[in-house]
């Protein structure tokens, strides 16, 4: 997990945004596909709410990003 980013701190900011028991392999895939915290608020503040972290790994996959949702 550390040679992916995956530091106690990370997991620590990903919980208070709501994204409990997340499984190893979900942390390392959102690190690998640059799922930040600052990402989820942001998509968040987008209107893309209530979608499972498998989901957001997705968009970030695909590149979705906020800047699609600005008027």
């Amino acid at each position: 997990m550390r040679l992916h980013g995956v530091t106690p701190e990370y997991v620590k900011e990903m919980r208070e945004l709501g994204f409990d028991n997340l499984t190893v392999d979900q942390l390392i895939q959102m690190r690998i596909h640059g799922v930040t915290a600052d990402y989820v608020k942001k998509m968040r503040a987008a209107g893309v709410k209530n979608i499972s972290i498998n989901q957001m790994i997705q968009l970030k996959a695909q590149g979705v990003d906020t800047i699609l949702f600005k008027d």
